[in-house]
């Protein structure tokens, strides 16, 4: 079922935040060089246009991405905090184009697509004459060769913050999505409308219900995929065919994961830290689906981060519920055995 397209919100209005010419001059002008040797052109090009052209292309007209609640005290202030320094580190540490450029994401998101939109505006209302306009021209159609640079430093960052949220997220609690809108925050010094893009990390409480299986009634958790980007919450489903090849009707099946699962899972990838064991299951479980059969059972498979498998899940159908009642361990039992012996022979010692 593909997920609903998230509706954007009224961007807020600017407020009176000035910004200082010069270091954003210089910042814009190192920014919009590397942009230029990215596209193979030589940085001397900028050179052409007058004092006051390179003071509206070099002008920020885009800030820093910030991080924020969608509601206060829904999302625990050390989270909003780690996320909002781990989406810095993001883009500062990360480069778009050969790394010795070092046009980080964060450059690009800023000065790059702020000098990237006044050049196209400026080349666009006349603004060139001679041969500044064939040079706006030339640096203009090299960008065209791109889908969009105004996309570039955010699709990774997306995917990023798409691992982040659930890593944080527990299927038996509370789970994190996030989604991102733009909000005019300031004037600059020369008088230019400033945007910052905000991602808002939302919340989706857990939905659960006793279901029974072999005489055995266990609290089980409904799966879900929260906010993702532009994406809204969308509960997973699994195509009946994809269980019974045969079915008449391809409806789907609710997932839900039992208790017993998650205490077993924790049990057995004691090794990997909680946030990596969030993300795995969440993972396994919605959009990293693979069913394997042997003659007696199916098991969806449990992936590592690189796609390595590294146990499996199996399940029973309850109506139209498909539930996820243990977890197997591929090829850590022995690892686990030989932890668990050296456990106790330090105990004993």
């Amino acid at each position: 079922m593909a997920k609903k397209k998230r509706n954007k919100s009224m961007m807020t209005a600017p407020s009176a935040k000035k910004y200082k010419s010069h270091d954003e001059q210089e910042r814009g002008y190192i920014v919009a060089k590397k942009l230029l040797r990215h596209f193979d052109l030589d940085p001397k090009l900028l050179e052409i246009f007058t004092k006051r052209q390179r003071q509206a292309l070099f002008t920020l007209g885009f800030d820093m991405p910030a991080v924020r609640a969608e509601r206060e005290k829904t999302v625990p202030r050390r989270y909003v905090k780690t996320m909002h320094e781990e989406v810095f580190k993001f883009l500062k540490t990360n480069f778009w184009g050969a790394p010795e450029n070092q046009l980080s994401y964060m450059e690009l998101a800023t000065q790059g697509v702020a000098f990237h939109t006044a050049i196209g505006n400026h080349l666009e209302d006349g603004k060139f004459e001679g041969v500044q306009e064939e040079t706006a021209r030339l640096i203009v159609d090299k960008f065209k060769t791109v889908k969009s640079i105004f996309h570039e430093p955010f699709v990774p960052l997306f995917e990023y913050l798409y691992r982040l949220t659930r890593s944080y997220s527990q299927v038996n609690f509370r789970l994190y999505g996030f989604y991102h809108d733009w909000e005019r925050c300031g004037i600059t010094a020369l008088g230019f409308l400033s945007m910052r893009l905000k991602i808002y990390i939302s919340v989706q409480e857990n939905e659960s219900k006793m279901i029974a299986h072999n005489n055995i009634e266990r609290k089980a958790f409904r799966m879900i995929v929260t906010d993702a980007g532009n994406m809204l919450p969308l509960w997973i489903l699994i195509r009946k065919t994809r269980i019974f090849p045969d079915a008449k009707k391809d409806d789907g099946f609710h997932i839900y994961i039992q208790s017993h699962v998650l205490h077993r899972f924790k049990e057995r990838m004691d090794v990997l830290d909680p946030l990596a064991r969030n993300l795995i299951l969440q993972h396994s479980l919605s959009i990293g689906h693979k069913i394997i059969a042997t003659d007696k059972q199916s098991y969806f498979v449990c992936w590592a981060e690189h796609g390595t498998p590294i146990g499996y899940f199996s399940f029973f159908i309850n109506g139209d519920d498909l539930v996820i009642n243990t977890f197997i361990h591929s090829f850590g039992e022995r690892i686990y055995a030989r932890r668990k012996s050296a456990v106790q022979i330090a105990k004993t010692h």
